[in-house]
């Protein structure tokens, strides 16, 4: 198998989200399982030269309404916390439970003093693997972590499951995207939009492989969440990242149909004025594996959330799946969601009439052999990528 070598990670680790963190736990336990031992390369080696890029992008980007919306949950998120005492209570709450995770879970190499330095210590990894999650988004390419460019040349390496985050590159980002993806050996990604962009970039056909997270079995992740039940009762578990009033309406009109109470994760990717009022319970100290517990036993799931789809498959709940963007936006991810709704042939689960309710059981027995199927796929993918590197 993986022979002892010395796979180093270039995942998020810093990010206050559920998906975010859970899909670099899965990229970790996954490559692990395969047999190699891996360590998480410390962005904190050079954290404010990336935190000086990325808000050089930022400001550059001020008069782009549409880039500029997409981080309005985010930047609410910061002001709340200063100035509402109740939101900064829960969320410091939610914090700490990430912490923990962090700290158990995660494994970091050492803190080194600058890129030099930090390139230096890579030249002990046999691979480096940029993890999936939208790593290569515009202002993350800015950052110029995730591009790996600090990686030795001779050393080999992997992007699994990256994401571009949209469905085109910038324009004047191109020959910065071109230059850094010619360096990585194996290439893959997570959206066929991202395949589309590589191979317009570089000529070069990328594997669409599945989100870390799906490397992982369901008797896996069982055996990582805590038994007991957090939430007592039948309830809907609402994961709504969006802030769209249509969606909290619909999950509104199902919890009467199916008479469960609504339980939410609130402020999942930022702060939405007003999400407490339409549920029933919304527990606070929630860390990744709690927010699996939550999800594996709810009736059913409505989310408009990437992996709140993924683990609702895995967990084979009933699933509502909504569109958190309007097709017509220039920021938008629903790419990653109906990309894999086609892929499980699971398209009848988009929320597309508000006014009718799909209460239909899934079959899974179906959806099951088409995820083995990629699962098998995208596995031998990563598993040849790391055990030989220049094939």
């Amino acid at each position: 198998m993986g022979a002892n070598k010395k796979i180093g990670l270039a995942i998020v680790t810093y990010t206050i989200n559920y998906g975010t963190y859970l899909q670099a736990f899965a990229t970790q336990y996954a490559i692990r399982k395969l047999g190699f031992d891996t360590e998480i390369i410390n962005i904190n080696s050079v954290i404010g030269d990336v935190s000086k890029a990325r808000k050089k992008y930022f400001i550059r980007q001020l008069l782009n309404f549409a880039e500029v919306k997409s981080y309005l949950g985010i930047i609410g998120s910061i002001i709340q916390k200063k100035i509402n005492p109740s939101f900064r209570k829960y969320y410091a709450k939610r914090e700490n439970a990430f912490a923990r995770f962090n700290k158990e879970y995660f494994h970091f190499g050492p803190i080194c003093d600058s890129w030099k330095g930090l390139s230096e210590y890579c030249r002990k990894f046999d691979s480096v693997v940029v993890g999936s999650d939208q790593l290569w988004r515009p202002a993350n390419i800015a950052g110029n972590f995730y591009t790996l460019n600090f990686v030795p040349e001779e050393i080999n390496k992997v992007a699994y499951a990256t994401s571009f985050g949209l469905s085109e590159i910038r324009q004047n980002q191109k020959s910065i995207a071109t230059a850094f993806l010619k360096r990585i050996q194996h290439l893959s990604c997570r959206e066929e939009s991202g395949a589309k962009i590589i191979k317009e970039l570089t000529n070069r056909d990328a594997k669409v492989v599945c989100d870390p997270t799906l490397l992982v079995s369901k008797d896996d992740w069982n055996s990582l969440v805590p038994q007991n039940k957090i939430i007592q009762g039948d309830y809907i578990l609402a994961y709504l990242v969006g802030n769209k009033k249509e969606h909290r309406e619909y999950v509104r009109n199902l919890a009467k149909k199916m008479s469960c109470k609504i339980v939410g994760v609130l402020h999942g990717a930022g702060y939405v004025n007003g999400d407490e009022k339409f549920v029933d319970e919304y527990p606070a100290d929630i860390g990744p594996f709690d927010f699996l517990n939550l999800i594996k036993n709810a009736k059913c799931v409505c989310t408009d959330s990437f992996h709140g789809c993924v683990f609702s498959i895995i967990f084979e709940k009933n699933l509502h799946v909504f569109k958190r963007f309007s097709d017509s936006d220039m920021m938008s991810t629903n790419s990653r969601v109906t990309n894999l709704l086609r892929r499980l042939q699971l398209d009848e689960r988009l929320v597309e009439d508000y006014s009718k309710f799909n209460l239909d059981g899934i079959d899974y027995a179906s959806v099951g052999k088409l995820l083995d199927s990629f699962r098998t796929e995208s596995r031998s993918y990563l598993m040849n990528s790391l055990s030989m590197p220049n094939a």
